[in-house]
């Protein structure tokens, strides 16, 4: 039996409230426009190039973040005036300031935009390994139409849906509730023995299918702890009735304010996942520690994905002319992080290797691959998918507490 528990969760402001700023600030020059671009595709990550006095920089395209800049390119640029001083939440729900600024002009493939707010990047070190100046947020894109195809690695601006062509498409309601115009929508799901409704961020800066949010999570708890579910329902471990697969300390997340802190994950199996009119089966998802629980960049590996911000309307249209899709994720042993800018084990997944492998021990080896000439970056760029893509692992560690050389071989 299923319990089907209608639960829309509130999506959290990325911005805090207090702040009293709204980022939804600036216009595009031209009245009608169809652009459509090429993106380079890293790591789930949509790099653009884009104008800004007369120089081409690359941004990531990041519907979940508010458009932001690097302090050494306002240099450059000699911007300086400063808006505000603002609070901000990361994805990894970490806090910190910014400065808002006013860009007098940047273009996208002859877009102008002028006068958008945006957010000066102190700290850009979490942009270098992408070689970006900045981000292009949703506060930017609000009044447009923006279609995405991972297909052909196509990106498309547009001031009215009409110029698609689009005869017969199947239309979804878009949400927007905070200061930088992020894209929320609704999904339904199979949590376990529970049917879930749930509000979701579309979120491009995130290369993952789904997570669910920490938050999120505990408000499901205290119904369950409350016993606030079927009596038939109230004995079935916590583990089984959501669907939990796994559990670990650990860190595996990067966002604006760099990695997370060391926390319980967890990891789920999820079926019949609805976005729009499109059925996504076994999908793992873990938590975050962010506000919302998010659909990352990875869904677009499946469809074109239009949204209408005007208009508060979203569009996915499979890539396989099927409207149930098996997204057929493994189960990932463990999964890699850095820490001063050493590569170690992020988490274990695995409670088989949990006596082998410890959270911090230095990853020196993975099959063939040797990391100890390698930078951060040529890690972060290249290796990450050794963990994804390999179904067996023959990793070499440095143990954290001893620096005793250790080979584990991983069934991934």
């Amino acid at each position: 039996m299923k319990f089907i528990l209608l639960v829309f969760i509130t999506f959290s402001l990325a911005i805090n409230a207090q702040n009293n700023l709204d980022l939804n600030v600036g216009e595009i020059k031209q009245k009608k426009y169809h652009v459509t671009f090429d993106f380079e595709n890293i790591r789930g990550k949509i790099i653009i190039e884009v104008c800004i006095n007369e120089k081409t920089k690359k941004f990531i395209l990041d519907t979940g973040a508010p458009t932001s800049i690097s302090e050494k390119l306002l240099t450059d640029l000699n911007v300086k005036t400063i808006v505000k001083n603002i609070q901000i939440i990361d994805a990894n729900g970490a806090y910190g300031a910014f400065d808002v600024i006013q860009i007098p002009e940047f273009s996208i493939h002859g877009l102008s935009f002028i006068n958008n707010y945006a957010l000066k990047l102190n700290d850009t070190s979490f942009l270098e390994c992408l070689n970006v100046d900045g981000i292009i947020g949703s506060n930017s894109l609000r009044k447009s139409v923006v279609e995405f195809d991972f297909k052909a690695k196509k990106v498309t601006i547009s001031s009215d849906f009409k110029t698609f062509g689009y005869k017969e498409i199947n239309e979804n309601e878009l949400i927007f509730k905070d200061f930088q115009s992020t894209p929320i929508l609704k999904v339904k799901m199979k949590l376990g023995y529970l049917n879930l409704n749930e509000e979701v961020a579309f979120d491009t800066g995130d290369d993952s299918f789904y997570s669910i949010s920490t938050q999120n999570l505990n408000k499901l708890l205290t119904l369950v702890n409350e016993k606030n579910i079927p009596e038939e329902l109230q004995n079935i471990s916590q583990s089984d009735l959501f669907g939990i697969i796994a559990s670990s300390n650990g860190n595996f997340s990067f966002s604006i304010f760099g990695l997370e802190n060391e926390n319980i994950h967890y990891k789920f199996k999820i079926q019949d996942f609805a976005f729009g009119s499109t059925i996504f089966d076994n999908i793992i998802a873990t938590t975050t520690y962010g506000n919302n629980s998010r659909i990352g960049s990875e869904i677009l590996n499946h469809g074109i994905l239009t949204l209408d911000y005007k208009r508060k309307k979203f569009y996915f249209q499979e890539y396989v002319n099927q409207k149930k899709i098996n997204v057929n994720h493994k189960f990932k042993s463990i999964f890699p992080s850095f820490e001063k800018d050493k590569f170690i084990v992020g988490i274990v997944w695995d409670e088989n290797l949990k006596d082998k492998i410890k959270i911090g021990d230095e990853i020196v080896k993975v099959n063939d691959i040797k990391f100890e000439k390698l930078s951060k970056c040529q890690i972060f760029r290249m290796t990450f998918n050794l963990f994804n893509v390999f179904e067996k692992l023959k990793v070499e560690l440095k143990d954290k507490d001893t620096d005793e050389i250790k080979i584990v071989e991983i069934n991934n």
